[in-house]
């Protein structure tokens, strides 16, 4: 992002880019995915099936309907017994991969 401006009567935040010249309108309020209790350390986005994931500190893998943007549900939560450090989503779209780091 090289620019942000806000609008002057609404909500509404303006980006603009160097890589290709995308200008970008942000309505707020945003939506939020909430849920997490502890940092939030890796989110992956597959628009194809109208899903994101993301991994975190506690303990879990959540997977998040975004079909309706302004509306996010989770799907599943899928405890860990560590922190997760990695979340991906195969080319497909269809899995899910996540990661931790271990220390022993």
């Amino acid at each position: 992002m090289s620019r942000a401006s806000r609008g002057p009567d609404r909500p509404v935040v303006f980006t603009g880019s160097t890589d290709g010249g995308a200008a970008h309108i942000w309505h707020f309020p945003l939506p939020v995915l909430v849920g997490r209790t502890n940092e939030l350390t890796s989110i992956a986005v597959c628009t194809e099936h109208g899903l994101a994931t993301t991994a975190g500190h506690d303990h879990t893998v959540r997977l998040w309907s975004i079909r309706d943007p302004d509306r996010p549900v989770t799907q599943s939560v899928l405890p860990h017994h560590g922190p997760m450090t990695a979340v991906a989503f195969a080319p497909d779209g269809r899995r899910v991969a996540a990661g931790t780091r271990t220390w022993r």
